[in-house]
């Protein structure tokens, strides 16, 4: 019997029901309400063969009570603050609309990533906070934790 059933299931028969997988859950009609990315020091060769430096960043983003990262549609903000003088100054903001970020998805195991490279003067002896922010297409402003490099 147990054959016979596997067989079925195997073959792709259309007559035979469908079951959700329990750790297959699709939350496709739950939006985006956290934003995870981790960030690094990084370079990029121009077109011209000259090196930009920036950042290179990760994204994932997640529905309430989820950890599996979902595609976020919507204008996405990178903020770069500097510590300079003991005070956090704004050195950056970079900006992405929709149809841009969505050339920055890829699927990976972990769900939905997004790559980002946000081109900077650098210098890995100074100190950066960085933060992602995200407003939806639903309306809401899903910001990630602050990232601090190094």
């Amino acid at each position: 019997i147990l054959l016979c059933v596997t067989m079925v299931f195997l073959s792709g028969c259309e007559s035979a029901p469908r079951f959700a997988l329990p750790w297959k859950k699709k939350d496709s009609n739950r939006e985006v309400r956290r934003a995870l990315t981790m960030w690094t020091f990084s370079s990029r060769e121009m077109p011209d063969g000259q090196t930009e430096s920036g950042f290179q960043g990760k994204a994932l983003f997640f529905a309430e009570g989820s950890d599996d990262a979902r595609p976020a549609n919507g204008n996405v903000e990178v903020l770069i603050y500097e510590l300079a003088n003991a005070e956090w100054q704004l050195r950056r903001r970079f900006v992405s609309d929709g149809e841009a970020w969505k050339q920055n998805e890829r699927e990976t195991a972990l769900g939905t990533v997004y790559d980002i490279f946000v081109p900077h003067d650098t210098n890995s002896q100074r100190r950066y906070s960085i933060v992602l922010i995200l407003q939806s297409d639903d309306g809401s402003r899903i910001k990630s934790p602050v990232a601090h490099l190094p």
